[in-house]
């Protein structure tokens, strides 16, 4: 309510007797004073959401109060206080006062939203910086603290995407129908930081992600075939234009895996690389220029002009380089890199003009390619700068001009080689024709040495007769090469897509997310195929308000394991949806005989089969019942965890003398609040570590003691970060599959009479 919803103060001092008028005055006038100073310098505005078709707010600047740490001493208690809130002024006022951020110094800034949405879930785009800190408030009105930033590794940011701004990007939880303040952190080092405050939908998040991470790989994977198909016709050419040409191709990859974030692991690398990318990038131009058009014969003076200042280039670089390692001052280092560009581009005009003026057609292919190139960093410099407005990232103007560059590059590389083969036999025939007139007058002149000249000239045609035969067996291998790259590359592709559709296949066998979040809310699965596709799966369903879930292991992995895991589940479905069998050690049971007839074991002896975790949770009764084949179960209830180990065959394993098992049944306790998981092989068994041995099952035992604690989202990405760096670059050996779940006691219930 405002100050003029209130009725007038004559109105209730009216009402009061005349003998407290002078207490009134005197308190009114007392209080007022200590009111006024306690007022805050400015009102915070508040940005109110209010549609939900709303997908993204920008502008919200204008919305934000600002502060300047000039001494970088600032903590978030101290900017939190009251005694701090004065000295924020609006983000207008504060443009006017410092129009450029400086690198050395600390800001703060805060923004309110109010949320009128059914939407909660928000990302929020900062700005740019090195490091950049938020702090939002959790359900429990708490500060929690998030940080992303250049030059934060990806594995602490709050958004680690390869996406480009990911780095500056954050999460956020708005509540609805409350007022939020959020706090912002912006601390700069290699360059200024920037405000750019932005609220976008995670949907309208992951729609720029998706599409910009599609179009990379299949620009990368393209750029990665041209270089792989280069490097093998150097291998067999011995032509180093070839290599230029691959190494041309090459820097420009890296210089984009480092536009888009892809070495956010190395912050400082990745900071490097797209510095010193581009200069690079022109050395190995200029070298492809030389030798694709034969620069040194169209304009001998100026290839010498070339070849000094990439010599003189090469040293400038490797000291830019080296300063940069040791003073860590990349504006002077961008400085000297630029003056470089900036040669590099007016050499680059100098050339295409000479080129042009020889009027070769070599030459014609590389003037058309180089136009395409410029023209797309052109429109990328115009876009970046906002002289035309695009809704799309403006490098992908340069990535469509350096493709059509390679196009027309690689239209030139094979004209060139046809070219090459029809001057060679140009000059064959000329060669023949030369010798057969020298026959004839050497015949008609000296008589006498008719015979010796005519056994020269048998030799000469002999030789003539193998360099053809030689040509023409060269011709051939080319071809055949050809057809044969063609028909790996189909099968390839023939096999990719059969192992993408056994993929998607796969993928719907599986329990749908919702529903096991549904029933399980705190749970996570930990699952990660050796292969695209998996012999490892798990399974759930709900039946008679009870629980069934499942981590299997099938025998093999990648496509044997998947038709493995096809047959184990259509079983599992048949066994205990069909034919209702519900107590866990039945279930195994069922399986040991029915997987036998389905394989005809009997007759094929095949005994492919799996290790199995089967548990069904029974939330009113409180009770888990457990069975496996081989692999375990684990629990931890009040810190304590056990380890119930399953029965010692699997399901179609190898028996001594054709014996019958009977799987064993295991009943816990879960009244009290229980940690589970289920778990194939796969981790403990991963070679890697300082010295290449396995996980080991006590390793995985004594993470998950250490996890078991934490939030269940937070369990997964730590279990998934210390694979990882156990892994290393080693190889995975087989499929990976862990499930853990958190049981309560449903509010209220009882456990059953005895």
């Amino acid at each position: 309510m405002s100050n003029r919803d209130h009725p007038p103060l004559s109105v209730y001092l009216a009402k009061l007797p005349n003998r407290w008028w002078l207490f009134c005055a005197l308190y009114t006038c007392t209080h007022l004073c200590d009111w006024v100073q306690a007022q805050p310098a400015t009102q915070q505005p508040i940005v109110y959401i209010s549609n939900d078709n709303t997908t993204q707010i920008e502008g919200l600047n204008a919305s934000a109060q600002v502060l300047t740490d000039a001494t970088n001493t600032f903590t978030f208690d101290q900017i939190s206080s009251k005694a701090f809130q004065a000295h924020f002024i609006p983000y207008q006022t504060f443009k006017k006062n410092s129009p450029k951020l400086q690198k050395n110094k600390t800001y703060w800034a805060k923004i309110a939203f109010r949320n009128h949405t059914t939407r909660s879930h928000w990302v929020l785009y900062a700005g740019s910086g090195a490091y950049i800190t938020l702090y939002t408030q959790d359900k429990g009105k708490r500060y929690q603290q998030k940080s992303n930033g250049r030059l934060v590794p990806k594995s602490k940011r709050d958004i680690g995407s390869h996406i480009v701004g990911s780095n500056y990007k954050f999460n956020v939880l708005l509540p609805q129908n409350s007022t939020h303040t959020l706090y912002l952190k912006l601390k700069g080092k290699l360059y200024p930081p920037r405000f750019a405050l932005k609220l976008e939908t995670p949907a309208t998040h992951l729609h720029k992600k998706s599409w910009l991470q599609l179009i990379q790989s299949f620009f990368q994977g393209a750029l990665w075939i041209m270089i792989i198909y280069n490097l093998i016709l150097f291998a067999i050419v011995k032509d180093r234009t070839y290599l230029y040409y691959t190494a041309y191709i090459l820097t420009y990859s890296v210089y984009y895996l480092a536009y888009y974030d892809f070495f956010a692991k190395q912050s400082y690398l990745q900071i490097y690389i797209s510095a010193v990318s581009l200069p690079i990038t022109f050395i190995s131009y200029f070298l492809f220029m030389q030798r694709f058009v034969n620069a040194q014969a169209l304009m001998p003076r100026w290839t010498k002009v070339i070849q000094a200042w990439l010599i003189g280039k090469v040293v400038v670089v490797v000291s830019a380089i080296t300063y940069l390692y040791f003073t860590a001052n990349i504006y002077k280092m961008e400085l000297v890199l630029l003056l470089m560009i900036f040669t590099d581009l007016l050499l680059m005009a100098i050339s295409l003009y000479l080129l042009f003026k020889s009027k070769n057609t070599l030459a014609r292919y590389f003037i058309i390619g180089s136009f395409f190139l410029m023209l797309g960093w052109g429109l990328s410099l115009v876009s970046f700068f906002k002289v035309i407005q695009v809704n799309f990232n403006e490098n992908y103007f340069s990535q469509a001009g350096l493709f059509l560059e390679l196009a027309l590059f690689s239209v030139g590389l094979g004209y060139r080689e046809r070219k090459n083969e029809q001057d060679k036999r140009i000059a064959q025939e000329k060669n023949a024709r030369l010798l057969k007139d020298q026959n004839k007058t050497l015949e008609y002149k000296v008589k006498e040495r008719t015979l010796e000249i005519s056994n020269k000239n048998k030799a000469l045609q002999e030789k003539q007769a193998q360099i053809e035969e030689k040509n023409n067996q060269l011709v051939e291998n080319h071809d055949l090469i050809s057809r044969t790259h063609d028909l790996l590359n189909k099968a390839y592709k023939s096999i990719q897509a059969s192992i993408q559709s056994g993929l998607r296949i796969q993928k719907a066998v599986l329990p749908f997310e919702e529903r096991m979040r549904k029933a399980l809310p705190k749970h996570f699965v930990f699952f990660r195929p050796r292969d695209v596709v998996s012999g490892d799966f798990y399974w759930f369903e709900e039946v008679r308000q009870q629980q069934f879930l499942v981590a299997a292991d099938c025998t093999g992995h990648g496509i044997p394991g998947a038709f493995m895991t096809m047959l184990c589940t259509q079983a599992l479905n048949d066994i205990i949806m069909r034919r209702g069998v519900y107590s866990p050690e039945r279930v195994l049971n069922a399986l040991d005989q029915l997987l036998p007839k389905i394989l005809k074991t009997n007759q094929t002896s095949v005994r492919d089969g799996m290790d199995i975790v089967l548990c069904v949770i029974d939330p009113q009764a409180r009770l888990l019942c457990y069975a496996g084949a081989m692999n375990p179960l684990l629990y931890i209830q009040d810190n304590e965890m056990t380890v119930i180990k399953g029965t010692r065959y699997g399901i179609n394993g190898h028996r001594k003398g054709g014996e019958r098992i009977q799987f064993a049944l295991h009943t816990i306790d879960i009244s009290t609040p229980t940690m589970i998981y289920m778990f194939s092989d796969g981790i403990q068994d991963q070679f890697g570590g300082e010295q290449g041995k396995k996980f080991s099952s006590k390793r995985l035992r004594n993470l998950l003691m250490e996890l078991h604690a934490l939030p269940i989202d937070e369990q997964k990405q730590q279990l998934a970060q210390a694979v990882d760096q156990w892994q290393g670059d080693l190889h995975q050996i087989d499929d990976m599959l862990l499930i853990g779940a958190r049981l309560e006691t449903p509010h209220g219930s009882k456990l059953p009479s005895h």
